[in-house]
């Protein structure tokens, strides 16, 4: 999909950042200790458990996502041609392209209607799909903070960076700032492209508020590529503790007017012991049209799932009807 196409267009330029001077009055310290400065979320927890439904959940796309760009899969970033660069952002397009349809075609068995851990796995992936898509902006936009890097105005932390393509002169800009107030920290992060494909004005890219130490907070993230015809927005609010995301609640809307392609998203994720939960959840997307596998049921309506992430049963209720299965994914009786 598109909106992840333009995502891995923004990391072709990351690879060339350096640090970015400033002309005001922050000076840059130096930390031995991460923890006096405020933290980003940790997206290395960041992530729901969902791996009943597939082994290719949103934490193993990240991360696979990670190595590639790292990895001799694609050509050297440093050359700094976009043309040998095509079939690597193929590549990493793949890892934000997971729509249920390659969950289904995971499994041998054929697909009846309204089959509950089927219906499911297509709901809950494509949740943790919208989840995936946010961590991965995040990361992008937040690639190269490093905490020795800081500058430091008062109560306020900054992070600034250039890149340049050698070659073709594209540049792409990004400052992160953090405000501090107790032990909360307001962050903006704004950032400007000027690439010949998905370029974009200076524009606040996220904002939000979290807490000291990252571990709870509500971001925003804002993408506006009017040329692309393409809009992307996205407010989440996350809890975990030292092992586990506990809580997450999400609402995005992808649009790209050009394709004619959409997708919301909203809902509200939980893990309580070995028991996990999406409540409230609703999604519409392109990706529904001219979907027959699940009979009568309208896959668009509010819906809540719950399972067992250890022994594998659960239950789904959408649109007035209750389904559930079993360990051996089978449906049964509620």
């Amino acid at each position: 999909m598109h909106y992840c196409k333009q995502l891995l267009n923004l990391f072709l330029l990351i690879t060339f950042t350096v640090a970015l001077s400033s002309c005001d009055d922050r000076s840059p310290v130096g930390f031995d200790d991460s923890t006096d400065l405020p933290s980003l979320p940790n997206l290395n927890q960041m992530f729901m458990e969902t791996g009943l439904f597939s082994g290719n959940n949103a934490s193993n796309q990240l991360s696979e996502l990670q190595k590639i760009v790292s990895a001799d899969q694609i050509p050297d970033f440093s050359t700094g041609a976009p043309s040998e660069l095509s079939e690597g952002l193929r590549s990493l397009h793949q890892y934000g392209k997971l729509t249920y349809q390659s969950v289904l075609e995971q499994d041998a068995d054929p697909y009846q209607d309204a089959d509950p851990y089927t219906l499911a796995t297509m709901l809950v992936m494509m949740f943790d799909r919208a989840h995936f898509v946010n961590l991965s902006y995040i990361d992008f936009f937040t690639f190269n903070v490093v905490p020795s890097q800081v500058e430091i105005s008062d109560d306020e932390y900054f992070w600034g960076f250039v890149s340049e393509d050698p070659e073709t002169e594209e540049t792409f800009e990004i400052n992160v700032t953090a405000s501090v107030s107790g032990d909360n920290v307001d962050w903006s992060i704004i950032a400007s492209a000027d690439l010949e494909e998905g370029g974009f004005e200076e524009q606040q890219v996220i904002e939000g508020t979290s807490s000291f130490d990252g571990t709870a907070g509500e971001w925003s993230i804002m993408l506006d590529l009017p040329e692309e015809d393409f809009g992307y927005t996205s407010t989440f609010s996350w809890e975990y503790d030292d092992e586990n995301l506990k809580t997450l609640d999400i609402v995005s809307n992808i649009t790209e007017t050009e394709t004619g392609f959409f997708e919301d998203v909203a809902g509200s994720y939980e893990l309580d012991n070995d028991d996990a939960s999406i409540s409230d959840g609703q999604i519409d997307s392109q990706d529904f049209e001219d979907e027959e596998d699940f009979g009568e049921i309208d896959i668009t309506r509010l819906f809540n799932v719950s399972w067992d992430v250890v022994e594998g049963f659960g239950a789904i209720s959408i649109d007035g009807v209750d389904l559930c299965w079993d360990d051996t994914m089978t449906a049964v009786d509620c």
